[in-house]
């Protein structure tokens, strides 16, 4: 199947990843070496960054520098999930390969061959394909448990567009988050969506992320195809104050400093046991 299409777009990419950065420059170089080591089919990468900092705009800069096929500009976005929304609406209007996969930077592909696998899934009904959230850890999101969100998931260009969805977030409390139109628009349009199965390491401790807090694996068949570390650039920032909320504030103060420590001996772990895996395979 990649074969043929590869003959067939001779001297064109298959595929174009697309990805909304903001503060996770740390992530970057992991996800690329992934995408770079385990990918089949012939790709690019483009890469918006949405409003980082100055630090994590050097490190992305330097970074993209060590690969090829890799496009990185600046979109300045207000923050938050509309901003997120906006700017993956703008990345998928400039693809112009048959085929695009938006990615989360801190969701890194750990399965050679990823792409065939995803292609393989998409026919004439089943129009997108990706990772779902853990549906008890997501409230009342639409799509999450039971079809594909924006964490790792495939679709043909023409075809999204000729039903003209967007990103952008409706009303959060009604669980219009970001891609909510993902799910309603295809299978209004009497198309399905087909998800990995996920697992959340909150409850799940039988796979290589087991002693990382909140790190969902995707799987396909029982193969682990990716992982989602969750917490990205704001290090988990609002799920603690969300819990944390009602504390004295200096108690908050010395909280946060320890979770941020812990959020950094986690990254670490994370790229060590991704890179063995991805490592595993070549």
């Amino acid at each position: 199947m990649g074969g043929s299409r590869e003959t067939k777009l001779t001297n064109h990419y298959l595929l174009t990843i697309v990805l909304a950065s903001r503060n996770d420059s740390i992530f970057i170089k992991l996800f690329l070496t992934a995408l770079k080591k385990l990918t089949k089919n012939s790709f690019k990468v483009i890469i918006c960054d949405n409003g980082s900092d100055k630090i994590n705009q050097f490190h992305l800069s330097k970074i993209v520098r060590e690969f090829k096929n890799v496009h990185l500009f600046r979109l300045e976005a207000e923050a938050g999930n509309r901003g997120h929304g906006k700017t993956l609406d703008y990345l998928i209007s400039i693809v112009d390969t048959k085929y695009c996969v938006v990615m989360d930077s801190d969701c890194i592909v750990l399965k050679k061959n990823w792409d065939e696998i995803m292609l393989k899934s998409l026919d004439e009904k089943i129009k997108i394909i990706g990772a779902t959230a853990s549906k008890q850890r997501s409230g009342n999101r639409i799509g999450a448990g039971d079809f594909p969100l924006p964490f790792l998931a495939m679709f043909e260009i023409d075809f999204y567009r000729s039903i003209k969805i967007s990103c952008l977030p409706g009303d959060i409390l009604l669980g219009q988050d970001t891609c909510w139109e993902w799910k309603t628009k295809i299978e209004s349009n009497n198309y399905r969506g087909k998800t990995f199965v996920t697992k959340n390491t909150r409850d799940y401790i039988q796979g290589p992320f087991r002693d990382l807090t909140g790190v969902e694996e995707y799987y396909h068949e029982d193969i682990l195809i990716a992982a989602h570390f969750g917490r990205g650039g704001s290090q988990g920032l609002a799920k603690f104050i969300k819990t944390n909320g009602k504390e004295n504030i200096f108690f908050l103060i010395y909280l946060y400093v320890l979770w941020k420590i812990k959020w950094k001996i986690e990254i670490r772990k994370w790229s060590l046991i991704s890179r063995k895996i991805i490592e595993s395979q070549i």
